[in-house]
């Protein structure tokens, strides 16, 4: 038999789980040999991404997949469970194992959670005492929701007596809900009622942690905050966010690894739980890891951490021993240590390994050599300034590598920039191949295939069945580019041409569709790998993808090529603001705005669907700047831009468009849901921003006057900047009427319904 090839599918690479699931999946296909395919195809149903992302998971039905590895709760998280059968039931023949999600036809590697709620929940009751616990639940309809209030109940009923009091309220694993709970529950005049905060997601768990600074109750000392999933930010928190990690890396490594069993063994894949682990920080009021952690345990993993032989890691614990038996009995050694640290400091900086291993390592040393002084006391302070210089030294290398790290990023960032500009001035695919064979090289990249169909596929349907052909049209193998004379035209189920799939030694590809607006040109397949041959910086992935999904655009199209130049704009806004954002407020600003809403504008005359422009204007600017001063008055402006933020959709558009003047645009509205909307939208900018004053503490109310107008049928054919017009009318003539009075509907002869003061 020869090599197996193990489809992922994955809705992207960026996001804590996402990492850890291909981090997983690449170890798996090490140890078993096997190939990977990554099909990277979005979220079904998420609200404003393209259902042709949907497309590439029609390709896992390739000749060359053996078997799949289904990111199911990824998948389901925006479309549901009908989603994720229809993805599945385009290939019933693939066997599958189905991660984190319960499916009927294939096994199901699920993460409990029982055991993370129980242990975090005995941890904050034995090692902190606490006694008074909130609980705020996910979606009850949610399969880890529900678990994970069972958990919790489960758990309370095991402390019995030693919890006083305990409450569960509901929550839908949003930010706002764990920031509206503690508000909720805790009272603004100083009384504490629970201890334990704890939330059934990370998301829930920071805005708890706001919430509970915004009423001036400190965190651990007062309360404990802890959360689930342990997404990227937690351990960015502040504090560091104590919270339970789901085993995905064991998870998606065992998956593949079964996989090549089923196949070169004939050993069945069972259905299987793997135990969810706390991860405890700073915010339930535990030390620093590094501080906190076993001795031995750390100084261990310090030398296993090193990226040498096994060997080489004894001979470097032997030395740290011995370093300390010097210490301890008194000998010079202090010139000895540092300069061994500085060499094998260097040495790890050079490999970009962690360095917080190190300061770990310092750590587990000190106590080493408090223990072996024995309890008189018998220490010298040289001794122990010989472990703050290392700390120090430490100190100083973690410094260098984050400078090292933000250099890099920079220098992405501007080849990209540079990558940008030539790709949009492509006039042709022959032009586009070129280009990207003279740029892609600058980068690590070990392996690029560039795969465009015959013609672009224009529908919105997903998961649409791609074309019967498409063509190779350049490879880039370890820096060296080659484009065939004649695209070599083949099967799309073949995911490469057979001669090229079988050139070189196992692979872990990235396929990614290519995408700009309602059209798919084809697809990219990736292979990056660092020094060590690690798969890694998926910054490229993402970004090549929208990147020469624009370009092809612009080449396809191109009379419209200024709109694919904002296309490519906006596949660089993860990696940096191109001046399209307001410096103040962090919201767009006129550009910004108008680049994404002539984008919405489109897709509504399309979809027939309508939209909400509202314009704001902050009220007595001017009399905040004269008696307050201008910093009091830029301090109201970003407190409007919160409050429109925080009152609206992610996929609404908002933007400062200068002085005290906002705009946002509310796509898929229609006209027997507007008055609703206008009427909301007022009571919850109005609730926010009384919530941001007192939080803020300012002298003086703030407030801002609405125009809201409906776009419905032939409003719609409007021009944007008439539609701005009208609504910038509807706020004049609110502020013309008297304050404080209610939106109310009503109908203009010659422009449709509209939304204004009455």
């Amino acid at each position: 038999m020869g090599r197996l090839t193990i489809g992922i599918m994955l809705n992207q690479l960026e996001g804590r789980y996402q990492q850890l699931f291909w981090q997983g999946a690449s170890a798996g296909a090490r140890e078993a040999g096997v190939d990977l395919v990554y099909f990277l195809g979005g979220e079904p149903g998420r609200p404003g991404e393209s259902p042709l992302k949907s497309a590439a998971y029609r390709l896992a039905d390739s000749a060359v997949v053996d078997g799949l590895v289904v990111a199911a709760h990824a998948l389901k998280t925006k479309g549901g469970d009908s989603a994720l059968a229809r993805a599945v039931s385009l290939f019933p023949k693939v066997p599958s194992i189905f991660i984190s999600q319960p499916f009927e036809g294939g096994a199901s590697f699920l993460a409990e959670n029982e055991g993370g709620i129980a242990a975090m929940v005995e941890h904050l009751a034995a090692r902190h005492g606490r006694r008074r616990f909130l609980f705020v639940r996910g979606e009850e309809s949610h399969l880890d929701g529900a678990a994970r209030s069972d958990a919790f109940r489960a758990a309370m009923e095991r402390l019995g007596s030693a919890v006083e009091r305990w409450e569960m309220i509901p929550g839908d694993f949003s930010w706002r809900s764990g920031h509206d709970a503690v508000f909720a529950s805790f009272s603004r005049e100083g009384e504490v009622p629970f201890d334990a905060v704890v939330c059934a997601n990370d998301e829930m768990a920071f805005g708890a942690l706001e919430a509970l600074e915004a009423l001036g109750i400190a965190v651990p000392e007062r309360v404990s905050v802890t959360g689930f999933d342990d997404v990227i930010e937690a351990a960015l928190a502040t504090p560091p966010l104590t919270t339970v990690q789901q085993p995905v890396c064991e998870m998606t490594r065992d998956a593949v690894i079964g996989l090549s069993r089923l196949f070169r063994e004939g050993t069945p894949v069972a259905s299987k739980t793997f135990p969810s682990r706390a991860v405890f920080r700073e915010s339930c009021g535990c030390l620093p890891s590094y501080i906190n952690s076993p001795r031995t345990e750390s100084l261990t993993q310090l030398c296993l951490g090193l990226g040498c032989g096994t060997e080489e890691a004894r001979d470097i614990e032997a030395t740290f021993l011995r370093f300390v038996r010097d210490l301890a009995q008194r000998r010079p050694v202090r010139d000895e240590m540092l300069s061994f640290f500085q060499t094998r400091l260097l040495s790890a900086l050079r490999r970009g390994s962690d360095l917080s291993l190190w300061r770990s390592g310092v750590s587990s040393l000190r106590r080493l050599y408090l223990d072996s002084v024995g309890s008189e006391g018998a220490f010298d302070s040289g001794a122990l300034l010989v472990f703050n210089e290392l700390n120090d030294l430490v100190g100083e290398y973690a410094l260098i590598s984050l400078q090292r790290s933000f250099t890099a990023v920079h220098h992405k960032v501007y080849r990209l920039k540079e990558a940008l500009e030539r790709l949009t001035d492509s006039t042709s695919v022959d032009d586009l191949v070129r280009g990207l064979a003279e740029w892609v090289p600058q980068f690590q990249l070990k392996e690029l295939y560039l795969l465009l169909y015959p013609e672009p596929q224009a529908t919105v349907e997903s998961f649409a069945a791609p074309p019967g052909r498409v063509r190779l049209f350049l490879r880039v193998t370890d820096g060296h580019p080659w484009i065939p004379g004649d695209p070599i035209e083949f099967d799309p189920r073949e995911i490469l041409p057979r001669e090229e799939w079988n050139r070189s030694e196992r692979r872990q590809f990235f396929l990614s569709p290519l995408i700009s607006l309602d059209v798919t040109y084809g697809y990219l397949l990736t292979e990056i790998h660092d020094r060590e041959g690690r798969v890694s910086d998926d910054l490229y992935v993402q970004t090549l993808q929208s990147l020469i999904g624009g370009a092809l655009r612009n080449v396809y199209s191109h009379e419209e090529k200024s709109r694919a130049k904002e296309s490519l704009a906006e596949a660089l806004r993860r990696v940096e603001e191109l001046s399209v954002h307001d410096e103040l407020t962090g919201l767009l600003n006129r550009r910004g705005f108008n680049s994404l809403a002539e984008r919405d504008l489109e897709v509504a005359r399309r979809n027939g669907t309508g939209f909400v422009m509202l314009f704001a204007d902050m009220d007595g600017l001017k009399g905040i700047n004269d008696r307050f001063g201008h910093e009091a008055g830029d301090r109201a402006i970003r407190l409007i831009a919160r409050a429109l933020r925080e009152s609206l959709r992610e996929t609404d558009i908002v933007a400062r468009l200068g002085g005290d003047e906002f705009v946002a645009m509310v796509a898929d509205e229609d006209a027997e849901m507007a008055a609703g909307t206008a009427a909301r939208l007022r009571e919850r900018i109005a609730g926010v921003l009384d919530s941001l004053s007192i939080r803020e503490g300012l002298p003086f109310p703030v407030s801002a006057s609405l125009g809201i107008l409906y776009a419905g049928g032939e409003e719609m054919k409007l021009p944007l900047e008439e539609l701005l017009k009208k609504a910038d009318g509807l706020l004049y003539a609110e502020k013309a009427a008297r304050k404080g009075t209610a939106f109310k509907v009503r109908q203009e002869p010659d422009s449709g319904m509209s939304l204004g003061k009455g």
